[in-house]
């Protein structure tokens, strides 16, 4: 059993997800990590603890910049929805527009 079967199967976790700064914050710790080994000449998997933890440094990093980010997304957006509220007049409500409405008169050539 391979594919979308099999998957459908496995259990889903929800604090197993990570997130793109999480991988790539904690990627770029342990490739740091490994290229700080490399700098003073000591083979790839020597001090494997220290590989463990830059990149548990890196997962909680990508973390906090992560809800950095959330936090002025979100300050973002309720400055934009205060002002909205504040100045109705600026903002009409719209009708939605109709599919007919958006097509224009086609006249075949021959």
């Amino acid at each position: 059993m391979y594919g979308p079967e099999f998957t459908k199967k496995l259990p889903y976790v929800e604090g197993l997800k990570i997130s793109l700064y999480q991988g790539s914050v904690g990627a770029a710790m342990l490739f740091a990590s490994i290229l700080h080994n490399f700098h003073t000449k000591r083979p790839p998997s020597a001090l494997l603890v220290k590989h463990f933890a830059a990149a548990a440094v890196g997962y909680f990093g990508g973390t906090q910049v992560e809800k950095l980010v959330e936090d002025r997304r979100n300050l973002r957006v309720r400055v934009i929805e205060d002002y909205i509220a504040l100045h109705p007049e600026d903002f009409p409500v719209a009708e939605p527009k109709k599919y007919k409405d958006l097509l224009l008169k086609w006249y075949p050539v021959r």
